[in-house]
């Protein structure tokens, strides 16, 4: 299944004011118990603060694909580049912003929070460990 750039791209109203434009990918066809999106944030724009209430769990996890991010996490700031990423908890407040002079691309995973078995995954291994079947994962 291929989904092309800008297929199903949208404009979304971030909680600061002012809307960015978000590709969802793979909203009507996927099975995973995610949303996997690219947010674009000009220079100057953020997505605003905010958290996810306990009554309606959701954690996520941005990625800096391109620009640079300027998050803050329950209050603390922190700068983050390329191959940068950060994961915002149930409860805890957060905010991401473009401090740059060009857009900030981010990849933005997101969805309740569950355990993951990865394990019975050559993926979920350590490399020493691909080879043997139900070796733990680190």
């Amino acid at each position: 299944m291929i989904e092309r750039g800008n297929d199903t791209a949208f404009d979304w109203r971030v909680y600061a004011g002012g809307e960015i434009p978000v590709q969802w990918y793979f909203r009507k066809d996927g099975d995973l118990p995610v949303a996997v999106q690219a947010w674009t944030i000009p220079p100057g724009a953020s997505e605003g603060s905010h958290s996810h209430r306990e009554d309606r769990p959701l954690e996520e996890l941005y990625i800096v694909v391109a620009g640079e991010a300027e998050v803050t996490l329950d209050g603390e700031v922190s700068r983050l580049g390329v191959g940068d990423a950060f994961l915002a908890k149930t409860g805890v407040d957060h905010d991401v912003a473009n401090p740059g002079a060009v857009p900030l691309t981010m990849i933005v995973v997101w969805g309740p929070p569950g355990a993951a078995i990865w394990q019975d995954y050559s993926m979920g291994r350590r490399p020493d460990e691909q080879g043997r079947a139900g070796s733990p994962v680190w």
